[in-house]
């Protein structure tokens, strides 16, 4: 498959070779030979040729291939660290919100427990003057 394009490419150059030479601007005055079959070494030659225009055309096209990779790895690499630092942030917040939910759990606690606690001293002060009114009425108590 391979030889059957390189001999099509070195028939297409030699034909174009031979169109642009017939239709150049050169001696008019001679009637136009024929053109002569290529000979092999000239074959050999447009086909070294066009091997080496295809291989700097892969090579370009290699180093066009391996600039873009490049620049897609830089890119992805950006992408990851950006993400990685709204990850941070991201979890800096939530920790600082922790933070400050469980402080408000401590103070809502403390502030339960001495509402509890004031609410106790309320009621055994409450039940001491009811006992103190009871033994008052039944007349066991000190008269003060």
């Amino acid at each position: 498959m391979k030889k059957t394009r390189s001999h099509l490419a070195v028939f297409a150059a030699i034909a174009s070779l031979s169109l642009l030479a017939a239709c150049s601007e050169g001696e008019d005055k001679a009637a136009p030979t024929p053109a002569a079959a290529p000979t092999a070494q000239q074959a050999e030659v447009v086909v070294e040729e066009s091997v080496e225009v295809v291989k700097e055309s892969a090579d370009n096209a290699a180093e066009t291939v391996k600039q873009e990779a490049d620049k897609a790895e830089e890119k992805a690499e950006e992408s990851a660290q950006a993400a990685e630092g709204e990850a941070d942030a991201t979890k800096s917040k939530v920790d600082e919100a922790m933070e400050a939910v469980g402080k408000k759990a401590d103070e809502l606690k403390d502030a339960t427990a001495e509402a509890a606690k004031d609410v106790g001293d309320a009621i055994e002060s409450g039940t001491a003057k009811a006992d103190q009114a009871i033994q008052n009425a039944v007349g066991n108590g000190d008269k003060k």
